[in-house]
Parts: structure tokens; C-alpha cells; sequence
């Protein structure tokens, strides 16, 4: 397995992308949800369901065990942006001690991927190629507790072409709610 560098660049920015137009460039699909959950699968839910309105966006309801998305996508080596916008309810908390943040890929189901540690309340983004044990992670840590749109963006180097990668954002046990409004992955 082979761990590359990663820059996490943890941006705050108070737009929301909600209903913005995909760039040709976008490596994932339906990320701005306009299709429902259409190319994503595991713990989450439409957010028309979650909350009984018409808004589009993934509801991720953090419960006793680490949670997960993901979606599969054709890779391509270089430099990618990984943005998420999203909102978490007022009385979200993440919780358990530090050994909940160690050994995060057994924790999200990948046990076969070296595994790395995360700081309590951190969250995150996963690229891997499971049959070859290969991935680049970053991690995420929302930067306000109350319920305004929040933007976090990290940067990861991919060193070879891939046509079964998958796509994960982790989130660890708590309470509350993260509701997604957008990912998106981009060349630099």
C-alpha cells in the first residue's frame, strides 16, 4: 500500500453551492444531488426524506458506529480539490473517546487498507482502490457547531490512473445530523 502526501487546506467559505452547475472537469456524479442519491450508496438518506422538504441534499444521521458514502468513479493521475458544503443539525456532537478514531478504514468496512487515526470530532474523505490496497485520505473538521452551510476543501494527488476507484466521506458515532448539499472532486 502506498500512502501519498496530502495537503488539507480546511476552508471555511459561507456560500452555499447548493443547485450550482457540475464543471465538465467533475470526476463524481450527482454530487450536487439533484438526482436524489442517484451513484451513492451507504448511511445516508434523501434529504427530502430526512426532513420532508422539497431541498436536495444526502442526510447523514450519526449514530453509535462510524457511518459512510460512497460512490464509484474512474481516476485519472494528478492533483484533484475536494470540496464538501454542508450543514450540520445545532445539536450535532461527535462522540467517543480516541479509541473510536483509531483504525479508521476497519471502522468505515476496509480492512485490508492499512489502517490510519483520526482526531476526535474529525471526519473523512477517503479515494482507494480496495482490491489494490491502494489510498489517499484527508480529514475534516467542521469549523462551527451551528447549523450555517459550512465548506471544507482538501487536495489529494492520485499517482496512477484507476477505473475502480471509490469514493468515501467517513463520519464518526455522535448525535445530530450532517446534511450534504455538494462534493465535488476536480482536476487542478
Amino acid at each position: 500500500m502506498h500512502l501519498l502526501h496530502l495537503s488539507v487546506l480546511a476552508l471555511l467559505l459561507v456560500s452555499s453551492t447548493m443547485g450550482a452547475v457540475a464543471s465538465a472537469d467533475e470526476v463524481l456524479q450527482n454530487g450536487d444531488f439533484s438526482e436524489g442519491l442517484t451513484h451513492w450508496e451507504g448511511d445516508c438518506r434523501p434529504l427530502s426524506v430526512a426532513t420532508d422538504s422539497m431541498a436536495r441534499g444526502a442526510a447523514v444521521e450519526l449514530l453509535s458506529t462510524w457511518a459512510k458514502m460512497t460512490q464509484n468513479f474512474e481516476a485519472k493521475r494528478g492533483r484533484y480539490v475536494i470540496s464538501v458544503t454542508f450543514t450540520m443539525t445545532p445539536d450535532t456532537t461527535f462522540e467517543g473517546g480516541m479509541p473510536q478514531y483509531r483504525k479508521i478504514p476497519k471502522k468505515l468496512g476496509f480492512g485490508d487498507l492499512t489502517q490510519f487515526n483520526l482526531q476526535r470530532g474529525e471526519w473523512c474523505i477517503l479515494v482507494t482502490n480496495i482490491a489494490a490496497r491502494r489510498y489517499d485520505y484527508c480529514a475534516i473538521k467542521p469549523l462551527k457547531k451551528d447549523s450555517a452551510p459550512q465548506t471544507m476543501t482538501c487536495e489529494i494527488t492520485l499517482t496512477r490512473d484507476d477505473d475502480e476507484a471509490l469514493f468515501c466521506l467517513g463520519f464518526p458515532p455522535g448525535h445530530g445530523v450532517i446534511t450534504l448539499q455538494n462534493v465535488s472532486m476536480t482536476p487542478k
